[in-house]
């Protein structure tokens, strides 16, 4: 994987809270949007963002925390279990991982070792996943998903 270092800006998102394995996250996914279609807020400009809390291989796998998230303009309103959050910007390090959704704990592998190798240090924030394509169109082998685990 290539890897690269960007700065990503803060991010006003709709998002839903998942707890539990992350392979199950796809119930966030299919609540956010039963939201976002009606309201018009998945529009050709909004970012489809997951924001993975906890680390697998330390967090039992029933307590792991996810948000399913859309970006969204400044002044939208939500109605629960949606909620407004902004994501915190800053340096990451990313990698675009081709391929199905339970392929992505290699990617997450594969960048952490290509980011280690150009001597980065990781900070404690949330790793993020941004859809490139979308998912109900893409077969699983074509999908892409760019991976950002935090740096100094």
């Amino acid at each position: 994987m290539d890897v690269t270092v960007v700065e990503l800006p803060e991010r006003l998102v709709a998002s839903v809270r998942h707890v539990g394995p992350y392979q199950q996250a796809e119930t966030a996914w299919m609540t956010l949007m039963a939201w976002a279609m009606p309201a018009n807020a998945a529009g050709p400009d909004a970012l489809y963002l997951g924001v993975s809390y906890d680390n697998p291989e330390v967090v039992p796998q029933d307590q792991l925390r996810y948000d399913a998230c859309l970006t969204v303009p400044e002044g939208t309103t939500v109605t629960p279990p949606v909620v407004l959050q902004t994501l915190a910007g800053g340096r990451f390090a990313t990698g675009v991982h081709q391929g199905p959704y339970d392929k992505l704990p290699e990617a997450y592998a594969a960048l952490m070792a290509g980011a280690a190798a150009q001597g980065l240090t990781f900070r404690m924030a949330p790793c993020m996943e941004q859809c490139l394509n979308d998912p109900r169109t893409t077969p699983p082998e074509q999908l892409l998903t760019a991976v950002f685990m935090p740096v100094e």
